[in-house]
């Protein structure tokens, strides 16, 4: 269960060096521990599924050891029903760590797939449009805000982030040449097809 795989982690190791006291429910941590896996999630009575990389994942990332979830969400990303998940977590790691360029990687790769919803492109759209305003490139930033605000304007603060870069002189254009390895950034709103809208 999910309580138990949280258990375990609270009593194995953590891969990237011990946690200070009272970062999960006051629990201690020795200085030195063997690090968490799968494996050691099956021997504190979990089950070494694509589940414990999704549960490991998260747990790491509110934690703050990146390197540890992107490693579980890359396990998770094997899984076909949860890869637009995994691929989106893995951009989520990586601009936290300041890695922009797998970041956008990682948010293309999710916005390609086949099995993005409208909610999912429309969160991945904004974390694009996040990352190109960090880097700079206001017209990137503003192609993809305007994208979420055509599909829902109270999404987050789209609304005053597009306007903030229209002010500054940004226009619409079409996105630059894509991130090595990532393939071009799908136009959702115009490349979905009826089946894969049925059902939402």
């Amino acid at each position: 269960s999910r309580r138990t795989r949280l258990e375990a982690m609270r009593n194995v190791g953590i891969e990237q060096g011990a946690v200070p006291s009272g970062a999960i429910g006051g629990t201690s941590y020795p200085e030195k521990s063997a690090p968490i896996s799968p494996r050691a999630v099956v021997a504190a009575g979990g089950t070494a599924d694509l589940s414990t990389h999704a549960d490991l994942g998260i747990g790491y990332k509110e934690m703050g050891l990146l390197d540890a979830a992107i490693k579980e969400f890359a396990a998770l990303a094997r899984d076909p029903a949860r890869e637009v998940f995994a691929l989106t977590m893995l951009g989520e790691c990586y601009e936290a760590k300041g890695v922009l360029n797998e970041a956008v990687i990682n948010y293309k790769k999710a916005l390609n797939r086949s099995t993005v919803t409208e909610a999912e492109a429309t969160q991945l759209y904004f974390h694009l449009g996040s990352v190109f305003q960090v880097l700079g490139d206001r017209k990137e930033a503003l192609y993809f805000f305007e994208k979420v605000a055509k599909r829902d304007p109270a999404f987050g603060d789209t609304t005053a982030r597009v306007a903030a870069l229209r002010a500054a002189g940004a226009g619409a254009v079409t996105p630059r040449a894509p991130a090595p390895d990532a393939g071009p950034a799908m136009d959702f709103d115009t490349v979905i097809t009826g089946q894969n809208r049925s059902g939402r």
